[in-house]
């Protein structure tokens, strides 16, 4: 999950990027007309795949029966059987939590 400032800077660099398509219209050749069209195309892409990707509600940890499991590290579970300990948190400071495994 991305946090609110590399969305912010993206955003700052894509508007960036449109600049030069957006002057590029001025220009009274149809090649370059289509050119800029087509670059503004491929930003406004970026722009909806950078909206998904903030507006994304996906589960990223979950916590079942089965064991936890972190989406964005890897694919299966990490098993009860092989955490040692959960370490304790301040959850007013931080949104992590610190596993010991157990070396199996």
């Amino acid at each position: 999950m991305w946090s609110l400032a590399k969305i912010r800077i993206a955003c700052l660099v894509l508007l960036c990027a449109a600049m030069p398509a957006v002057a590029g219209f001025t220009v009274p050749v149809p090649f370059v007309k289509w050119l800029c069209l087509a670059w503004l195309v491929g930003v406004a892409l970026l722009i909806h795949c950078l909206s998904r990707r903030a507006s994304a509600d996906t589960v990223v940890l979950s916590v079942d029966k089965r064991g936890i499991v972190d989406r964005r590290l890897m694919s299966r579970h990490i098993e009860w059987q092989e955490i040692e300990a959960i370490c304790p948190i301040n959850a007013g400071r931080s949104h992590v939590v610190d596993i010991s495994l157990r070396c199996l």
